[in-house]
C-alpha cells in the first residue's frame, strides 16, 4: 500500500485527546507489563485507524478475538495487516489460539502466520514489556 497517495487524516481536538489518553494507557501497560491493558489500547487504536486505512475484516478479527480469549486485537496502520493478541501466562494458550484460527477462517479471515513474540527483557509469564510483548499473536493478510 502506498501510503504517501493517502489523503491525511484530518483529527480534531476531541480525537487528539482520545490518542493521548492510548498513549497514557500504553505506557502504563509497558510499565506494568499488563497484556490486557495492552490488548485494550491496541485495539482502540485499530478502531481509529479505520478512518486512515479501513480494515473490512476488523470486525471479525475482534469478534475472534473475544471469542478466542485474546486480550486485542492489533493492525499495521500503514498497511493490510491485522492480528489477534494474546496473554502468554494462561495455560490454555495452544486451545485459544487454536479456537482463534478456527473462528477467523470461519468467518473467511485467511490466517497468514501464528507466532511467539519472544522478549528477553520481560519476565516469563509477563505480557509487555518496552522491548516487545511476550505472547502469540494470529495473524491475517487483511486486504
Amino acid at each position: 500500500m502506498d501510503t504517501l497517495r493517502l489523503a491525511p487524516v484530518r483529527y480534531g481536538a476531541a480525537d487528539l485527546a482520545a490518542f493521548e489518553e492510548l498513549r497514557a494507557l500504553l505506557r502504563r501497560a509497558v510499565a506494568e507489563a499488563g497484556p490486557v491493558l495492552l490488548g485494550r489500547v491496541a485495539t482502540e487504536s485499530a478502531r481509529r485507524n479505520q478512518r486512515a486505512v479501513p480494515k473490512p475484516e476488523l470486525p471479525a478479527v475482534e469478534e475472534a478475538a473475544r471469542g478466542s480469549g485474546g486480550t486485542g486485537v492489533q493492525v499495521a496502520h500503514s498497511g493490510n495487516v491485522a492480528g489477534v493478541l494474546f496473554d502468554a501466562a494462561v495455560p490454555d494458550l495452544a486451545e485459544r489460539v487454536r479456537a482463534c484460527v478456527r473462528l477467523l477462517r470461519g468467518r473467511g479471515v485467511p490466517v497468514t502466520r501464528v507466532f511467539r513474540v519472544p522478549s528477553p527483557a520481560v519476565p516469563v509469564g509477563r505480557g509487555c514489556a518496552a522491548s516487545g510483548v511476550r505472547g502469540r499473536a494470529v495473524s491475517d493478510g487483511a486486504r
